[in-house]
């Protein structure tokens, strides 16, 4: 009985109850932490899940973006068109990749506000080519891609492609003109293969004549 009531007393003392007090303390702080470390691995895997979120819009943005200069698609763009067109529409196209002849010369000589005439002058005389179902793209520099109908008509077609690229641009009073060497490839089951194909051609056709007018595209393929 005596050494219970010692041990009662003991437990009231001022420094039991402080102890006691601490040990509280900690174990909410445990809580705390605890918590904290919860909601800090939910944080994380939002931010992951944000992130991912963004850069799929940025990749689907870019794919949708278009050359500001020549109004047509971009390289990824032209990739994504092309793949749908040959997966709705079947066979029956051809790649025609267009290189222009002489654009440097122009751009060093005229200045590059020269240099962007011709190439937004170039995409859209491209786009008005365009039937229905065939797609364009930009692939950078003087260098442009078009999707088109592999038929009868593409010959004569590309011909007047062309002529209508050669045709001089205006441009602050100037006669800009520029020539075109064109390489084309049937697509089979492959764009990637085709698009090499078509890059071979095309620098065969301006290997063979300063402005490729040797190159007739169907012969190319």
């Amino acid at each position: 009985m005596i050494v219970a009531a010692r041990a009662l007393v003991l437990a009231r003392t001022p420094a039991a109850v402080r102890i006691e007090s601490l040990r509280d303390a900690v174990r909410r702080l445990l809580e705390v932490n605890r918590r904290l470390r919860q909601r800090l691995a939910a944080s994380v895997d939002r931010v992951r899940t944000l992130s991912e979120e963004r850069d799929e819009l940025l990749a689907e943005l870019a794919e949708a973006r278009t050359d500001p200069l020549s109004g047509l698609a971009g390289r990824r763009g032209f990739t994504r068109h092309a793949a749908e067109l040959l997966r709705t529409s079947g066979p029956g196209y051809c790649v025609v990749l267009l290189d222009l002849d002489d654009f440097k010369p122009v751009n060093d000589t005229f200045g590059h506000a020269a240099g962007d005439a011709v190439l937004a002058a170039v995409g859209e005389r491209i786009s008005h080519w365009l039937r229905p179902h065939e797609t364009a793209a930009r692939f950078g520099g003087d260098e442009f891609v078009v999707l088109a109908t592999d038929d009868a008509s593409l010959p004569e077609r590309l011909k007047a492609l062309r002529e209508d690229i050669a045709a001089p641009v205006t441009h602050e009073g100037l006669a800009l003109a520029v020539g075109v060497s064109v390489g084309s490839a049937k697509v089979t089951d492959d764009l990637g293969r085709a698009l090499g194909d078509a890059d071979r051609a095309m620098y065969a056709a301006k290997g063979s004549s300063r402005r490729g007018r040797s190159s007739t595209a169907p012969a190319s393929v």
